[in-house]
């Protein structure tokens, strides 16, 4: 067993050891943030593995997974983010954030300028405007 075996065998160990503590987060953690993290820590682990397996064999496909679970932890942690982000701006009450936020407009108001409105200017609504009517 050469010198470069002893060292990755012990980080393999490291590893174990750090893998057993964050499964243990994941069961136990009071939040949902603990347990993203978690999870989270967990796939970082297991990219590490991938990478100790990769320099122990020389396996070229190490690099293509290791790409691979990076962009899906990416993916996920983005949508545990949005996901606790809806769930605070609710403060916790079920329905949806677009139900929360209060506006003074209708649903089309804000898209389609009326002759009341104070940027209209003067252009037929049902006809718009050419440049020859407005003297450019």
């Amino acid at each position: 067993m050469s010198a470069f075996e002893i060292v990755l065998l012990m980080v393999a160990a490291v590893h174990a050891l750090a893998a057993a503590m964050v499964i243990h987060r994941m069961i136990v953690g009071p939040t949902i943030l603990d347990r993203a993290v978690a999870v989270d820590l967990l796939t970082v682990l297991l990219v590490m593995g991938i990478a100790l397996y990769t320099a122990e064999t020389g396996a070229t496909w190490g690099v293509v997974a290791m790409l691979s679970l990076t962009a899906c932890a990416f993916v996920a942690t983005l949508a545990v983010a949005r996901f606790v982000a809806r769930e605070e701006l609710r403060g916790g009450r079920p329905g949806t954030a677009a139900e929360d936020t209060p506006t003074s407009t209708g649903a089309h108001d804000a898209i389609h300028v009326t002759p009341s409105h104070p940027d209209f200017h003067g252009a037929d609504p049902g006809r718009g405007s050419t440049r020859e009517e407005e003297g450019a």
